[in-house]
C-alpha cells in the first residue's frame, strides 16, 4: 500500500511540474509598428493587435514596415523585451505564420 501512495505521489509531482505546451494563438488582425530605434532608446518593431503590443522575435524583413496591416499566428513566450526611457515592456512572441 505505501509502495502505491508513493508512486502515486512521484507521478503527480513529476507530471504537474512539467511545463505546458506553447499554444498557438489563432489568426488575428494586427499592425506592424515602429517605435524608434533601438539605439536612441527606441523598441524598434512591435506587433499592435487591438488590445496589446507584443515584441516579435522573429518578425520577417519584409514585414518591417510602419503601419502594415497583417494577419498574424503566434505563440506568447514567457520572455519580456524592456526599452525606451519609459522602461516600456512588451512580452515576446514567435509568429507562426503572417500574411
Amino acid at each position: 500500500m505505501k509502495q502505491v501512495l508513493a508512486i502515486s505521489f512521484l507521478s503527480l509531482l513529476l507530471f504537474s511540474s512539467c511545463k505546458k505546451d506553447p499554444t498557438i494563438q489563432p489568426v488575428e488582425s494586427a499592425t506592424i509598428r515602429y517605435y524608434g530605434d533601438p539605439a536612441v532608446d527606441g523598441c524598434a518593431w512591435v506587433v499592435v493587435f487591438e488590445n496589446y503590443t507584443f515584441k516579435a522575435i522573429n518578425l520577417p524583413e519584409n514585414f518591417k514596415v510602419d503601419n502594415l496591416e497583417v494577419q498574424v499566428e503566434y505563440i506568447v513566450l514567457d520572455s519580456w523585451a524592456g526599452c525606451g526611457l519609459e522602461a516600456a515592456t512588451f512580452l515576446h512572441i514567435d509568429i507562426t505564420n503572417i500574411q
